[in-house]
């Protein structure tokens, strides 16, 4: 008994004394061996190492120590994912941070001049084990220009090629004595849609330009005169003493052999009659042709009189009630007259009195050519010259003669809106005769005669038991033949037939039998239409049965259901009675419900209610920090998508990431900043000491956040902690600075211990070893006692 309970103490004593059990590894992380234990005792070292895709975060200590406290020392954040190759296009621009990660994107531009040829984003993605981009990048083409105009009497600069691209830059020049009219260089620019160049200026014109020299009375011409000048040669002028210029003293050669502006004239010194400002007069009655300098006039309003009332017979005029002076009205007329005249008339001042600037049209009624007198016929009321919109003529036939065609024609107004025409042409007068038919197995049902005349109709009915194959209402036409056709009466065999889906017959009261070789012809529904490529009509066969039809009407399509970012769950075409469900791309949100059915609405095809719409989901404005910005500067909208990237002034250092990304909220409505906005503050870690232990990097009295720093033990020692720590935001070391302790070998170790830690301290052998035997004498105390 004491035996088993002494060994059962011994295998207990590892848990007694403390352990760990397996730590968590940190995001993108496992630990190097390969199968994780349940425990590990104090003391135990264990590394980590990066899955694929991903690598350490420099500075930051991979391993993880079983501390006394039967707890793992802390690591948060140990890889980061790999960088993928360096995005860059030739010609091109990249928005994103020196170094893209994987699960990190990038938007490519290019540069001024050069368009982009493939999609403008690529993610950083893991693609066959190793790091790389989604697919390949796109590239940067230089924006071309159509080539050059040629021109007539000139030529351009450099000779033409094939090729030009935005900045190509070409210059006209005119051969001999051709002046060149218009811009002598053009450049290739990028046009306003952003893909495609234009040059900016057309191109000039080559002409043979020629101003005689000007004579100006009362003045001359300043430069070196000549007898003729070209085209944009400019000459100055001034006048003699005593005179003063009306016009400019500078003029140049114009592209039509004329001086721009006019030559002026040297005119004695005093003012000219002013220009009158518009509705306006002088306060004097009679305005001179000339005053002296220092003569103040003073300006009166007219008051705007009215137009004689613009009223012509048969017409119309579009115009307020009253026009007045500067006023306009436009004429038309009522149906069936024509105007005569312009159709526009201005009111102005002529002769001291407001009036039309000329007479006002008229409008005359519109005339149709003489009808057309036909054979064995006649036309009231009698002939007459004129006949105008609105005539009537009514045709009659002589005798037995039968009147084939419109016995009454009226004249209209043409298409062209100005001519008059008959709106049926003249009828024709013929001897018609018809003889009564026989149908057998049915019989006439209106009085019988002989024969019967033109347009004379008769009606039929089929004995019981047969129907007819034809139209039971026939009239005598005009060629003395029966129309429609002489029905037959044949013996029912065909009972009526059962409709298609979504279809009826065509004949508005479907019979109770039809006989054999009938054709009848169904027509869809409302909202419906035929199937391609099936025959809507069936035929009674001889086995008194019609032949086979199945579907025959299928519903109409609705309007695609497209909107923009949107995207939808449905086929291609989605017909009567169908539906769709809406989402839209990545980023955006879906305002509206998300399905709609394909309904019949007021009699068309369309969606049960308007389609919704997707909305470009925002974040709110990122957070403004002390002693920081973010860059571009603050604007009132952010989207998903949008990046902000912060920065510190001065020596402030940032805490937390500097780049934010507004993303979808897990709620797929909203959006929200994939990380915090960071803090910047002002950090300093002392320089740390290390007994019986060195820094191994290039020592500094204080260092920043993030600075990293080594350490070794000096020989017989060992180190305690973490050799590499780094200056952390709240100006403290992470981890813990390490100590060095001396090394020595301990007696003897036991054996129920399966792993060594790593610390040989003697001190720590001996309190170890004290401490389980102290607790083994308390144990069989206890054992003891109950015994």
């Amino acid at each position: 008994m004491w035996a088993w309970l002494f060994l059962s103490a011994l295998f207990w004593l590892p848990e007694i004394q403390g352990n760990c059990t397996s730590p968590v590894p940190p995001p993108h992380s496992t630990l190097k061996e390969d199968p994780p234990k349940k425990s590990y005792p104090v003391g135990t070292n264990l590394t980590y190492h990066c899955i694929t895709g991903y690598e350490y975060i420099p500075g930051i200590n991979p391993s993880v120590t079983c501390l006394n406290t039967s707890k793992w020392s802390e690591i948060s954040e140990l890889c980061q994912g790999k960088k993928c190759p360096a995005p860059i296009i030739e010609n091109g621009k990249v928005d994103a941070e020196d170094d893209v990660r994987l699960g990190g994107s990038v938007t490519f531009s290019c540069v001024p001049g050069f368009r982009l040829i493939g999609e403008a984003t690529r993610k950083c993605i893991l693609k066959d084990g190793k790091v790389d981009w989604n697919s390949a990048l796109p590239h940067c083409e230089h924006i071309p220009c159509e080539r050059p105009v040629s021109i007539l009497n000139g030529q351009y600069d450099p000779d033409p090629k094939d090729e030009y691209y935005v900045g190509s830059v070409v210059i006209y020049r005119c051969k001999g004595d051709f002046s060149l009219i218009g811009h002598s260089t053009i450049t290739c620019i990028t046009a306003e849609d952003g893909v495609n160049g234009r040059w900016n200026f057309p191109a000039p014109e080559c002409k043979q330009v020629k101003c005689d020299r000007p004579k100006v009375e009362n003045g001359k011409i300043t430069n070196l005169p000549k007898p003729s000048y070209t085209y944009n040669e400019a000459i100055s002028f001034e006048c003699n003493s005593g005179y003063s210029a009306m016009g400019s003293l500078h003029i140049k050669c114009g592209a039509n052999s004329s001086w721009v502006p006019a030559i002026p004239k040297c005119v004695k010194d005093n003012c000219t009659s002013p220009v009158l400002p518009p509705h306006s007069t002088l306060k004097e009655d009679i305005p001179k042709e000339g005053y002296p300098v220092g003569t103040n006039l003073t300006y009166h309003c007219i008051t705007g009189k009215k137009c004689p009332a613009p009223i012509i017979e048969n017409g119309k005029v579009d115009a307020e009630d009253d026009v007045r002076l500067g006023g306009s009205v436009t004429f038309s007329c009522v149906p069936g007259f024509r105007l005569i005249g312009e159709a526009t008339r201005k009111c102005i001042l002529k002769d001291g009195k407001v009036d039309w600037n000329s007479a006002l049209p008229h409008c005359e009624h519109i005339p149709c050519e003489r009808p057309v007198s036909i054979l064995n016929g006649q036309y009231d009321p009698d002939p007459k010259d004129e006949y105008y919109v609105g005539s009537v003529v009514i045709y009659r036939c002589k005798g037995d003669f039968s009147l084939i065609g419109h016995s009454t024609i009226t004249c209209i107004t043409a298409e062209d809106g100005v001519n008059g025409r008959w709106n049926f042409p003249a009828p024709e007068c013929k001897q018609v005769k018809c003889d009564r038919p026989k149908v057998e197995n049915g019989k006439i049902t209106n009085l019988p005669k002989p024969s019967y005349t033109y347009n004379e109709a008769i009606s039929f009915e089929c004995n019981s038991g047969y129907s007819a194959m034809g139209s039971l209402h026939i009239k005598c036409g005009a060629n003395s033949s029966w129309v429609p056709a002489i029905p037959k009466c044949v013996k029912d065999n065909c009972t009526s037939p059962v409709l298609p889906p979504h279809s009826t017959l065509k004949e508005d009261i479907p019979k109770e039998g039809y006989p054999v070789g009938t054709n009848l012809t169904y027509h869809c529904i409302t909202g419906y239409e035929y199937i391609p490529g099936i025959n809507p009509s069936v035929t009674c066969l001889n086995t008194s049965k019609w032949t086979e039809i199945s579907e025959l009407c299928q519903g109409k399509k609705c309007p695609a259901p497209i909107i923009e970012n949107g995207k939808v769950d449905a086929e291609d075409d989605v017909r009567l009675g169908g539906s769709v469900t809406f989402s839209c791309v990545p980023g955006f949100r879906l305002i509206g419900e998300a399905t709609r059915k394909c309904i019949l609405k007021d009699g068309k095809v369309d969606w049960n209610s308007a389609l919704p719409h997707c909305e470009h989901i925002p974040c709110e404005r990122p957070v403004s920090i002390l002693n920081g910005q973010y860059d571009p500067d603050p604007k009132d909208e952010y989207y998903v998508g949008s990046v902000v990237i912060y920065r510190c002034k001065g020596d402030f250092s940032l805490i937390g990431h500097s780049t934010i990304t507004c993303i979808t909220a897990e709620d797929g409505v909203n959006g929200r900043w994939n990380f915090p906005a960071p803090e910047c503050k002002q950090v300093k870690c002392d320089q740390p000491e290390v007994e019986n232990g060195k820094i191994t990097d290039l020592s500094k009295p204080s260092y920043s956040y993030n600075e990293s720093i080594s350490f070794e033990c000096n020989s017989g020692y060992s180190a305690v902690g973490s050799l590499h720590i780094t200056c952390g935001a709240n100006s403290l070391w992470l981890p813990a600075i390490p100590k060095c302790v001396k090394v020595t070998l301990p007696p003897t170790q036991s054996s129920t211990v399966n792993e060594k830690p790593n610390t040989t301290s003697k001190d720590y052998a001996e309190c170890n070893r004290t401490t389980a035997f102290g607790k083994l004498i308390i144990l069989l105390a206890v054992l003891y006692n109950c015994w």
